[in-house]
């Protein structure tokens, strides 16, 4: 309950989505060797610790309410060419083969290679030693947006 003032003072439990999945890409590079243990440890000292903060709701590129941590996480994701690149890929795989049995087999093929060179590509980027610093410019983003407590404060007209 608020207090007489209609003041909610929120410290928030739980963790933190992106940052998690942020945590869950790094220990992939480390297990390919692009980042060494002793530095995943600095990583985590300092950016964990930003699991229970708050964040902002913001539009997302959809124009829906979401998480200023999330819209950040999703942005870098595409650099990455995460999923709204792996979908793309797949569309086009889709289309190419529509062409194809439509009887347009060359343009089918073109299609179809521009998709699995747009998913290597971006497997490429995402599993390189340069994603290592992408997600650590991710956090400093994110951890800019971070607060620690949230305030909400209800207005009750007498």
């Amino acid at each position: 309950m608020p207090d007489p003032d209609g003041v909610y003072i929120n410290y928030r439990t739980g963790h933190n989505r992106a940052i998690n999945r942020i945590f869950s890409e790094l220990r992939g590079l480390m297990t390919i060797g692009h980042l060494s243990q002793e530095r995943m440890d600095q990583l985590s000292a300092k950016y964990l610790p930003y699991n229970d903060h708050f964040f902002k709701t913001a539009e997302n590129a959809d124009g829906e309410l979401e998480k200023m941590d999330e819209i950040i996480f999703d942005r870098y994701n595409k650099k990455l060419g995460g999923a709204q690149d792996d979908a793309d890929a797949k569309a086009m795989v889709a289309k190419a083969q529509e062409l194809i049995m439509s009887g347009r087999i060359q343009e089918g093929t073109d299609l179809m290679k521009k998709a699995q060179e747009k998913m290597m590509k971006g497997l490429e980027t995402a599993v390189g030693e340069e994603a290592v610093d992408i997600w650590i410019e991710c956090l400093e983003e994110i951890v800019a947006n971070a607060y620690t407590i949230m305030l909400t404060i209800h207005y009750f007209p007498d």
